[in-house]
């Protein structure tokens, strides 16, 4: 639908690989995310830690229009398709987060979106080239 009223813009990455595996999401990523929800306008950054075979664990620091908490370990589960769209679901965040993985492996990076209904919550993640030691809160 065309509406001149509103103005939008994005940004837009190759994929490196041509076809996308479950192994291919794995790794320990920095995570941030941004935008509003039926409740208010919030903002996550965090650890994401994705196994390579389904499942994973986040750990955040959330700030809800300045009200800041740290909700701890949050487990959960993930699928990906070949064309490199993954499926996750994060128990007490959403059942619909989803990832556009531009690469996999090592250097992995992926924009995520929070597919819930009267939310747009949106942000990006990059493998972290070291993993952080014992932070706090997680694992």
């Amino acid at each position: 639908m065309n509406d001149y009223t509103k103005v939008e813009d994005g940004t837009t990455d190759q994929q490196s690989n041509p076809s996308f595996a479950t192994s291919d999401f794995n790794g320990q990523f920095a995570l941030v995310m941004g935008g509003y929800d039926a409740t208010n306008f919030l903002d996550r950054t965090g650890v994401l830690e994705a196994d390579g075979k389904g499942g994973l664990n986040l750990a955040e620091l959330l700030n809800r229009t300045g009200a800041v908490t740290v909700p701890g370990c949050l487990p959960g589960t993930y699928s990906v398709a070949s064309n490199g769209r993954v499926s996750g679901s994060v128990t007490t965040l959403s059942p619909n987060l989803v990832f556009y993985m531009v690469s996999g492996g090592a250097g992995g990076k992926a924009y995520v979106l929070e597919a819930d209904t009267l939310t747009q919550i949106s942000g990006g993640m990059a493998e972290q080239t070291t993993a952080v030691v014992d932070p706090p809160g997680i694992f």
